[in-house]
């Protein structure tokens, strides 16, 4: 079985409990056929590595992350990952969500654990709201988002990002939260 590991940043309760309901209702959609965990968090994913669950990588984390303050981020966007059927929440470009992954991966590579040697405009963050949607599924699974959330430019769908989790799959489980500043 494969287990992974990783941090994610994960959304303000009232914006994760909103796409909750999305997605119940995409996948009570009699259109749309595709899967979504539940039990994980609406979120996106910084990086994965199987050490992160050491203590002393996420002891290293949480002064850092508790010195940051928490922030909105914005989604106009909907698309997919056409090879992997993944359909998701796009985010505008948020300067301190790139910020917070990089000092992360900094405060890590002292540590010892390299995970990510990209550059910063490889990272491609996304909001995963369905797996597995088929190609014919999409433009309905567009509709019915943008619908919902009355997602348009200049109307875009805005979450707080204010805490991140280690986090343990599967089944899901989230180790350890570290909860960014609050100002």
């Amino acid at each position: 079985m494969d287990f992974w590991t990783g941090i994610i940043a994960c959304l303000d309760e009232k914006s994760s409990h909103r796409l909750r309901n999305l997605h119940k209702f995409l996948s009570e959609s009699q259109d749309i056929v595709g899967n979504f965990n539940l039990q994980i968090p609406p979120h996106i994913t910084f990086f994965e590595h199987v050490e992160l669950r050491k203590q002393k990588y996420y002891l290293a984390l949480e002064p850092l992350i508790n010195s940051i303050d928490s922030f909105t981020i914005e989604f106009t966007g909907l698309t997919t990952f056409p090879a992997t059927h993944i359909f998701y929440l796009n985010p505008t470009y948020c300067n301190k969500l790139h910020i917070l992954r990089k000092r992360c991966l900094e405060t890590l590579e002292e540590q010892g654990v390299i995970l990510d040697r990209r550059p910063d405009g490889m990272w491609s963050p996304h909001l995963t709201l369905l797996t597995d949607l088929p190609t014919k599924h999409i433009s309905k699974a567009i509709k019915i988002t943008q619908d919902y959330l009355n997602l348009q430019i200049d109307a875009p769908f805005k979450a707080k990002i204010d805490h991140l989790e280690l986090f343990s799959y599967p089944p899901y489980h989230a180790e350890k939260k570290f909860f960014l500043h609050k100002p």
